[in-house]
């Protein structure tokens, strides 16, 4: 990038002349010295067109000094202006800070631990840019713990690391390392969800991040949306693929009904999505697959349905997989479900939001006793909408991981988003 500063010198006191009105003076002279020189010219047309387009440069640079004058003059500090060091038509710089606190037990197989703690859940910094050539980039770092797990120290790493070409909105070809196109409630940026964590089956079910390639984009006035794409399978971070197979996966959505219901803007949502994948050796937790690594065939597709109406919101998914093991661990052959529904209700518009959900997970259909039931009640202050919130969350589930039945835990967070 190049840092550009004000040009400096002019002065406001009483006798002295501006730099902007100074070069306004000397357009002035210059245009009616040419002019003077030029009465007889017989091509004096073309050359006052060319005399008008430099004016009109030279009014464009008069502008820019006096914005930069005005942030710079007077005594007050120098402004500094940030360019793309290329020919990018823009650069952007963000991030996300999620800090909590949690009490409690352990409701599901995610929390690993009954201990009280302080984490700092997420910690994110991305940098994105486009170029005029309908080129778009984007590179985003995790600095925090990054999931619910115990980690014994903080490792930087990437998740979101592509390049996009999007000269057309419907068919958009994105490259590198992005979410793996599958469930309606994975798609969601964690600043924006309804709870601070994800619903139980979505995270059982989701492929997580992938490295591959995708295409994506947007139709019929972009009421249908969807994408399909072929990826390593072995998740993020990993440069490599266990054999030569590959995932496949792929999402559809679309909005069916859009209008109103009284005076209330409501949109009703549906979509669809799977992915199928051989593998030879990929993590994939929750399902008692021996040290959490599956070899074998999966196969595994949601539906899901969202209605929004002026300040009430309900959501709904449910998972299914199908799972041949290499290692007939925990069987040679079995089914897995799971489903959530969430409800959803703005107390006071635009500040205070209440939520409550229902989610189920069921790794192996052909065994009972083993299905995670969780509820989930939250409360949402927003202070700066989703910029700067407050998140208080209580889980309640019998997770089938333990025999102590019915376990809570609470969790209270702050989200800085900018």
């Amino acid at each position: 990038m190049k840092l550009n500063t004000p040009v400096l010198g002019a002065s406001s006191s009483t006798g002295s002349i501006s730099l902007p009105r100074a070069v306004s003076w000397g357009c002035a002279l210059g245009l009616l010295c040419t002019l003077t020189a030029s009465a007889a010219d017989p091509g004096l047309e073309e050359r006052l067109k060319a005399i008008e387009s430099q004016v009109k440069a030279l009014q464009q640079e008069n502008a820019l000094l006096k914005q930069q004058l005005k942030g710079g003059g007077g005594g007050k500090e120098d402004s500094v202006v940030i360019r793309a060091g290329g020919k990018e038509n823009k650069i952007k710089i963000g991030g996300i800070i999620q800090t909590q606190f949690e009490a409690g037990d352990q409701p599901d197989s995610r929390f690993e631990t009954d201990n009280d703690r302080f984490l700092l859940r997420r910690a994110r910094l991305n940098v994105s840019g486009e170029f005029a050539e309908h080129f778009a980039w984007k590179l985003e770092g995790e600095f925090g713990n990054g999931n619910l797990r115990e980690n014994a120290s903080y490792r930087a790493y990437a998740l979101d690391a592509y390049l996009q070409w999007q000269r057309y909105d419907y068919a958009n070809i994105r490259v590198g390392q992005f979410k793996t196109p599958f469930s309606r409630e994975y798609q969601i940026s964690a600043s924006k969800l309804l709870f601070a964590e994800r619903s139980l089956p979505t995270d059982m079910f989701s492929a997580s991040r992938n490295i591959g390639a995708a295409v994506k984009g947007d139709v019929l006035s972009e009421r249908l949306s969807y994408t399909v794409g072929v990826f390593n399978g072995n998740g993020q971070n990993n440069g490599f693929n266990d054999n030569e197979k590959f995932m496949y996966a792929g999402r559809i959505s679309g909005i069916p009904w859009k209008g109103k219901i009284g005076e209330m803007e409501s949109q009703w949502t549906v979509g669809t999505s799977a992915y199928s994948s051989k593998d030879d050796a990929v993590s994939v937790r929750g399902f008692g697959f021996t040290g959490n690594t599956f070899a074998g065939d999966r196969r595994v597709w949601e539906v899901d349905t969202s209605f929004e109406f002026g300040r009430f919101e309900v959501a709904a998914e449910y998972f299914r997989g199908h799972y041949s093991t290499a290692d007939s661990i925990p069987a040679q052959e079995f089914n897995a479900d799971g489903y959530y529904l969430t409800l959803a209700a703005y107390v006071l518009p635009k500040k205070l939001q209440a939520a409550i959900q229902y989610a189920s997970f069921d790794p192996n259909l052909s065994v009972a006793g083993n299905t995670t039931d969780e509820w989930v009640f939250g409360l949402n202050y927003f202070i700066k909408g989703n910029d700067l919130k407050l998140m208080l969350n209580y889980h309640l589930g019998n997770n089938a991981n333990s025999t102590d039945g019915n376990q809570g835990r609470l969790i209270c967070r702050a989200q800085l988003m900018f």
